[in-house]
């Protein structure tokens, strides 16, 4: 996670390179030990209906996560 940017949870999971069923571990972890913050999106405008989603469209996430001071250090003891 780059500084000062916002992710979805499922971009976190995609990041860490582990499946969608892993997203539970942004919460069971990094936000408990205090790696991350989480805010509402002002962008989320409710679920997409399912012509929606055939149609390409892609839902906002209700809430974003960055990574807080506590978190960069941790970061910066984990391999690349």
């Amino acid at each position: 996670m780059r500084p000062g940017a916002w992710y979805g949870m499922g971009d976190i999971a995609r990041m860490a390179g582990t499946h969608k069923s892993s997203r539970g571990k942004v919460h069971q972890v990094l936000l408990r030990r205090g790696w991350i913050e989480k805010v509402k999106n002002p962008a989320f405008r409710g679920r997409l209906d399912p012509w929606q989603i055939m149609a390409g469209g892609e839902p906002e996430p209700l809430h974003l996560y960055r990574l807080t001071e506590s978190g960069l250090k941790a970061r910066t003891t984990l391999p690349e």
